[in-house]
């Protein structure tokens, strides 16, 4: 095998491969905060950090901000105007949901939360796949998640108590780098390089060892027949 060849090839594989930038953070918490001043007030908005653009909808009433809480007010008796709420049982209230979207692809790494309830739980879902439960206040790690670009996901309140809900405070995503088409098409080329020599070398290893068992058997016959 051709050491030199076969290295230089997984480098180029190596180097192709996409990777993760460091994470960026969207803050939703507090008025002061872009995307938490932006949103206050409306159904949806689009924001960009670092590049990365966000887009969140809520999926009912307004997204409303406060000095230290973010979630959902709708209108509904009770409601806990600055957090996501659960249903209310024998009432109009609904469960309070987010919906981001990124519009690159993006590892998402975690999601931190406050104002906790013992009853509360939240659902992290990727185009309906369950990512993560997160049941306590503090930071939830979303394992790394890849998320192509433009996948809904959904952020739902699965349960809790209705007028005391939980706040959202964060979500940290990572940018992942795309192997551009150039890149792409000379690792293509070396791959294919590698494959041709590795089969001509194998071709050319069985070819001589056909020649020599060949130059041997006749040998032997040569002295069977002819002794002197």
């Amino acid at each position: 095998m051709n050491v030199r060849v076969l290295g230089y090839t997984f480098a180029l594989v190596a180097m192709s491969f996409s990777y993760a930038s460091a994470g960026i953070v969207f803050t939703f918490q507090n008025q002061t905060t872009q995307i938490g001043a932006g949103l206050d007030g409306l159904s949806s908005g689009t924001f960009t950090v670092s590049g990365l653009q966000l887009f969140a909808q809520a999926n009912v009433g307004l997204f409303n901000a406060t000095s230290n809480s973010f979630g959902i007010n709708q209108p509904a008796s009770g409601d806990d105007t600055g957090a996501f709420d659960f249903s209310q049982v024998g009432g109009s209230g609904v469960a309070e949901n987010l919906t981001i979207r990124f519009d690159q692809i993006v590892r998402l790494n975690n999601i931190d939360v406050s104002s906790f309830g013992s009853s509360d739980e939240i659902q992290v879902r990727v185009g309906g796949v369950l990512v993560a439960t997160v049941g306590s206040t503090g930071a939830t790690s979303l394992g790394d998640f890849l998320v192509a670009a433009n996948t809904n996901i959904d952020i739902n309140t699965t349960a809790g108590s209705y007028g005391n809900g939980w706040s959202l405070d964060f979500i940290e995503a990572s940018a992942v780098a795309v192997p551009e088409p150039s890149g792409l098409a000379v690792l293509g080329a070396c791959v294919f390089d590698f494959l041709r020599r590795m089969r001509r070398k194998r071709k050319n290893a069985i070819s001589n060892a056909h020649d020599s068992a060949s130059t041997n058997f006749f040998a032997c016959l040569k002295l069977r027949c002819d002794p002197s």
